[in-house]
């Protein structure tokens, strides 16, 4: 969910002096507060799609299992309550996970901002799956904590081997850059 004039290359707009005394202090900016709801809001849009999916999936699956074992065969008596089972655990333990991703976006509902100091190290890299390329990572290094940005934007805006105070959203893998500044300035 980003603005039309949305450019990955840039610097996001909200990177300034006074978003910098903001999140020194504890608090987000106006600017930085829509843009963490609309955040939200995908994610939430997401992870209910997904819980939607599963459960139709899970349900049209168990159906076929239902519909597909001849009751009156000894063989498949014995079945039912095994497959049934598994689909039920292998439910449970999707559901589980998916609870716990929801819990890990607790940092954006009600912004945590988190701060590192340190000299600046960056680093970009290819992500792959057995399928093909799926995109680029962006890692910022400050110090010894290593930041997962969002973008180019967000990594260029950074200047290898220099100091910076840097405000941040943990939200797993990345982490959302509000703020930094760099500490020789």
């Amino acid at each position: 969910m980003r603005n039309m004039d949305y450019d990955p290359t840039k610097q996001p707009r909200y990177f300034t002096e006074d978003a910098f005394r903001w999140n020194a202090e504890g608090d987000v900016t106006p600017a930085q507060a829509n843009m963490l709801q609309r955040y939200l809001g995908a994610f939430t849009t997401g992870f209910m799609l997904t819980i939607v999916l599963l459960t139709v999936m899970f349900a049209v699956i168990g159906g076929i299992v239902l519909n597909t074992v001849d009751a009156s065969s000894p063989d498949s008596s014995s079945m039912l309550p095994l497959l049934m089972s598994v689909l039920g655990t292998i439910f449970m333990l999707i559901m589980i996970w998916m609870v716990w991703i929801y819990y890990q976006a607790r940092h954006i509902r009600r912004p945590i901002i988190s701060s590192v100091q340190g000299v600046a190290s960056k680093r970009s890299e290819e992500v792959s799956s057995q399928f093909g390329r799926l995109g680029m990572a962006y890692y910022v290094t400050i110090g010894k904590k290593r930041l997962r940005v969002q973008d180019v934007g967000t990594l260029d805006a950074f200047e290898e081997g220099r100091s910076y105070t840097v405000y941040y959203i943990k939200n797993r893998p990345l982490v959302i850059v509000l703020s930094f500044r760099a500490d020789d300035a």
